[in-house]
């Protein structure tokens, strides 16, 4: 039998990287019954999983100081290869003169107006014996098509920025458990924009009456990577 939050005094659910692969998404994937009111069962990766319609109201987030909370989610993964880009991640002497451009590759999964972009490599989670359990991925949301994140009238720079966990158990690539952290005191990230596509957004925001009463909407480094948009 699972217990709703709150049912014990002074609890709090803050499983270890091999909790999570040891007694839930093991026996997830062998059938057994898990039971445990703390993670639902979502698609997260696919073209129409906006995190933010995913993760609704139905999702028993778990706070985590002032501007984080956190939800552990069951996700199937999808049939299709993740997509796979080259990325550059600086420059590189080459024989002691000149520079140039090192390169890698990044690990991407679709998640509707834009895509949960890999920040490290595959990380071995081990057991006492260090027996590999299974892998740990970190992955951050960065919205893509801006002009998806404004229909019906959503302002999406009210989210804050979404930070995923992805443990996959070894052997198994069908379902992943994602601890997804979403921290309100950061903006989101938007795929690289030019000072006109921002004005663009602005009078699309306008347009669409989602500014409200915030004075000001504007980028920072816009040319250097995915841009934080910022409402004040």
């Amino acid at each position: 039998m699972g217990f709703e939050l709150g049912d014990v005094v002074g609890f709090v659910f803050s499983p270890t990287d091999t909790d999570l692969l040891k007694y839930f998404l093991k026996p997830k994937i062998n059938g057994e019954e898990v039971s445990c009111n703390f993670i639902v069962e979502k698609q997260i990766y696919g073209a129409n999983c906006n995190p933010w319609d995913v993760l609704d109201s139905s999702t028993p987030w778990i706070a985590s100081g002032k501007s984080k909370k956190i939800a552990y989610v069951f996700t199937r993964l999808n049939d299709k290869a993740p997509l796979v880009r080259s990325s550059v991640v600086g420059n590189k002497s080459l024989s002691g003169s000149g520079s140039g451009v090192q390169r890698r590759k990044q690990y991407v999964k679709l998640g509707g107006c834009g895509s949960w972009n890999g920040l490290t490599g595959r990380m071995p989670i081990k057991d006492n014996n260090k027996n590999v359990l299974g892998i740990r991925r970190v992955l951050n949301f960065q919205i893509n098509d801006v002009s998806g994140a404004l229909r019906n009238n959503f302002d999406f720079t009210k989210l804050g920025h979404y930070k995923l966990d992805e443990f996959v158990l070894a052997g198994c690539h069908d379902y992943a458990l994602c601890r997804i952290t979403l921290d309100t005191s950061k903006t989101p990230m938007v795929v690289n924009l030019q000072n006109d596509d921002v004005s663009n957004i602005i009078c699309s925001m306008q347009s669409l009456n989602v500014l409200g009463k915030r004075k000001s909407f504007q980028a920072q480094d816009c040319c250097s990577g995915p841009t934080k948009l910022l409402c004040t």
